[in-house]
């Protein structure tokens, strides 16, 4: 295992004379300052967290630790557990999204990413080479149901060979630590952000090389830049991941007029949705993951007058990869935005002769679709309008 070399630091703590007598002369043979150097021990190093395939084996349980859940950190690393435990990383092993794709697939390879240790997993699994829907299975006596439900927990990442795996020398560690450098690299995120299906034309998930194409990884931003916030002490400690959707776009809305008549001519809406914040396409991640752009006239449609989009002017598009129902999942259209990039959407949209009095405003939004339910917008723009 290779090694760093740990610069001593040297630090003058005092001179030989206690209480300098004042105007004192200044002589040549004034006795040395005291110089105390630290003894630093050599700090291991794991040069990669993943270096092999998914799962992964995390070998004993550091001295000092009770087990390997999630629990056990949060006493000491409250700020990183907390952040973690509403995560993606947490509980991505229940998503819909999840779920729903993995069941398409029908293979327990969807779960070497969402679950990356062998002892979440019921059965020991290998595939046939070539052929990753067909597996050679056998029961994993190292099963812990504990870990089962802790999705990408602690260990995953931060537990090699009896060791906690740390991204700079910790003092006074109650545990045994390796420094490894990759968790503050974004490669460390290649291993599950990045999946290309046999026989496919594109990456199944392609996050981290959606990433390493931008101009963010010109620039040296990597995954943690955003996705990993550091506390007052510099450390990595918000481990929520998942940034708000509405940071990684901007809506532009103009219109042609701000007037409108009941059963008159149309208004035409032009709109623009940019990739200002993301360092990847957006949305990104799972093929079935979809952002929906909707406009519509609102106003009081209801049968007691409550404030709904018009039924008739409501005009839709959504931001998503479309692929085959089957492996390998060829890409058939993708009209997610890529990095820095815009697309462009116009709309024309009439109130009905017959719609109700009352105030009328024209609302643009995006908003995530989950099992074909449209979720609440996280991004909304609101015109209001003059109707005759």
């Amino acid at each position: 295992m290779p090694v760093v070399a740990v610069a001593l630091c040297v630090m003058v703590v005092g001179t030989a004379s206690a209480r300098p007598r004042k105007h004192a002369p200044e002589t040549d043979d004034a006795p040395p300052p005291v110089v105390d150097v630290p003894v630093v021990p050599v700090v291991p190093t794991l040069e990669k967290v993943f270096d092999h395939v998914l799962p992964v084996e995390t070998g004993p349980i550091p001295t000092g630790l009770g087990s390997l859940s999630a629990q056990g950190c949060n006493g000491c690393h409250f700020d990183a557990h907390d952040g973690w435990a509403h995560s993606a990383h947490a509980t991505g092993f229940a998503d819909p999204v999840f779920k729903h794709g993995s069941a398409l697939a029908a293979s327990p390879m969807c779960a070497e990413c969402h679950l990356p240790l062998w002892v979440q997993h019921t059965e020991r699994f290998a595939p046939i080479e070539g052929s990753p829907d067909r597996l050679v299975t056998a029961p994993n006596e190292a099963f812990d149901a504990t870990l089962a439900q802790e999705g990408v927990t602690c260990a995953a990442c931060h537990v090699r060979e009896g060791k906690v795996v740390v991204a700079e020398p910790v003092a006074n560690a109650p545990h045994p630590t390796v420094v490894s450098p990759q968790l503050r690299d974004a490669s460390l995120c290649a291993t599950c952000h990045s999946l290309t299906w046999p026989g496919a034309d594109k990456p199944l998930y392609d996050t981290y090389g959606e990433w390493e194409r931008s101009a963010y990884a010109k620039a040296g931003i990597t995954c943690q830049a955003c996705h990993i916030g550091r506390g007052a002490d510099g450390g990595l400690v918000a481990h929520d991941v998942a940034q708000p959707a509405a940071r990684a776009v901007s809506l532009l809305v103009d219109v042609d007029t701000v007037s409108l008549v009941r059963g008159g001519g149309p208004l035409a809406v032009a709109m623009r949705v940019q990739n200002t914040g993301a360092g990847h396409a957006f949305p990104t991640g799972s093929p079935w993951r979809i952002v929906r752009v909707q406009a519509a006239l609102v106003g009081p449609v209801g049968k007691k007058g409550e404030v709904l989009p018009h039924p008739k002017a409501t005009w839709t598009a959504d931001l998503k990869r479309t692929i085959e129902d089957a492996p390998p999942w060829r890409t058939l259209a993708d009209t997610r935005i890529l990095p820095g990039e815009e697309t462009a959407f116009s709309a024309s949209l009439s109130l009905p002769a017959d719609a109700q009095d009352g105030v009328w405003t024209l609302e643009v939004s995006l908003a995530f679709v989950r099992d074909g339910e449209v979720e609440v917008p996280f991004v909304v723009q609101r015109t209001p309008l003059r109707v005759d």
